[in-house]
């Protein structure tokens, strides 16, 4: 089995390993997996039961996080650039694996999907200027690029009552990106998924491919949200601070999935789009109202305790 490294104790944690951690902050109560991501804590370990999260490859190799101080990209490459009738230039240093053809760049003013063909001048996979397939026309801003790597796998199996709690960075993020997944071993397609649409987001649940929107801040607005999403035998509803409940009447598929933080392994260059996320919680239990609330805003609350403002 590969290992990977995460800051614990522990040095060395072999992907699915469930070794204890030390809190490094107050965990939610109920929660059998509580997680904090970037540098400060321990990356990649659940603080309650130090399982590990695992940021997959689409073949199924380990990818390879971009860790920041108080969160974690699933991304294979952060850079700054510029876009000129199809040709990026790239200024400064390359976060992460070095650019390359056939990698997927997203970020402001990109057509989704775009793809790096070559590189026409600079360093090699670092500054420089870039052919990509698309005719786009941007401004400078910061851009991630993907090859085979945006999403982690989470270390609980599905269950048919559940709650789960994620704050992620929403400017960050293109149309059509995966917040949450439903899989089960070599799906290459979400039985249930919570993705980013053209003006919010919207949720879809197989089989029958049954959809419903979701009331919630547009993809533009604020730094950062935090989604709490609880779950029954029936329906699935979520809610984002004290706007109202989106509910779907659409029953998840089965229980005894994994469910995956971004894209677990969607091959379709639509989708290989990075995500940036802060905290995800996992409550074996289905959560009233209220308590979705108390949820959102004990998120919020740590979240500012790391210097994120949340939505």
């Amino acid at each position: 089995m590969p290992t990977i490294s995460a800051s614990s104790p522990y040095g060395k944690v072999a992907l699915g390993d469930r070794k204890p951690a030390i809190p490094r902050f107050t965990v939610e109560a109920a929660a059998d997996c509580h997680a904090q991501f970037g540098s400060d804590v321990f990356s990649l370990l659940d603080q309650v039961g130090g399982g590990c999260f695992e940021p997959l490859a689409v073949d199924g190799s380990p990818g390879t996080p971009i860790f920041r101080p108080n969160s974690l990209v699933t991304a294979d490459s952060i850079f700054t650039s510029s876009v000129s009738s199809g040709v990026m230039t790239v200024t400064g240093s390359v976060t992460g694996r070095a650019l390359g053809s056939g990698m997927v760049v997203s970020g402001s003013g990109l057509t989704r999907g775009a793809t790096i063909q070559s590189q026409l001048t600079g360093t090699p996979g670092g500054a420089g200027t870039y052919q990509l397939s698309t005719n786009d026309t941007a401004s400078a801003s910061e851009r991630w690029a993907t090859s085979t790597y945006s999403g982690l796998m989470c270390p609980w199996t599905d269950q048919a009552n559940q709650t789960t709690v994620v704050v992620f960075a929403n400017p960050n993020i293109q149309m059509n990106a995966y917040i949450l997944g439903d899989y089960i071993t070599g799906d290459t397609a979400a039985g249930w998924y919570l993705r980013t649409a053209t003006n919010g987001f919207t949720q879809r649940c197989a089989p029958g491919d049954q959809s419903a929107s979701i009331t919630l801040p547009s993809r533009g607005n604020g730094s950062w949200l935090c989604l709490v999403i609880t779950e029954d035998a029936a329906s699935v509803r979520v809610k984002s601070g004290n706007l109202a409940t989106s509910a779907s009447p659409v029953a998840r598929v089965s229980s005894g999935r994994r469910r995956s933080i971004g894209n677990r392994a969607l091959t379709d260059l639509t989708y290989q789009t990075g995500l940036e996320v802060a905290e995800v919680v996992h409550i074996p239990a289905t959560v009233d109202e209220a308590e979705m609330v108390n949820l959102y805003n004990r998120a919020k609350a740590r979240a500012a305790l790391r210097g994120i403002a949340v939505l």
